[in-house]
């Protein structure tokens, strides 16, 4: 930050630049950067069974959305049917 900016900002927003700068260095202590080509490398593999296990997860879900709609179409089917033939025989 350079000089001018400080000169011109209000006694409100240096504290509140300050509060916000010792809240990253705080949060860069508690979780440093990871820079090493191994961790990074580890963290990549992580993302892709996650992604594999969603991806079962997601087709799962969807062939038992797609059950309930099949279902649920063939109940229709039957009330519309019961409804019609009510409606002949009475």
């Amino acid at each position: 930050m350079t000089q001018e900016m400080m000169q011109k900002m209000t006694r409100k927003e240096w504290r509140a630049y300050c509060k916000h700068m010792k809240a990253l260095e705080k949060r860069d202590k508690e979780f440093p950067q990871r820079t090493s080509l191994e961790e990074m490398k580890e963290l990549t593999d992580w993302h892709l069974e996650s992604a594999r296990r969603n991806n079962k997860s997601a087709e799962v879900l969807q062939n038992v959305a797609l059950s309930f709609f099949v279902v649920s179409g063939i109940a229709q089917v039957v009330a519309i049917v019961f409804i019609i033939l009510n409606a002949i025989y009475h």
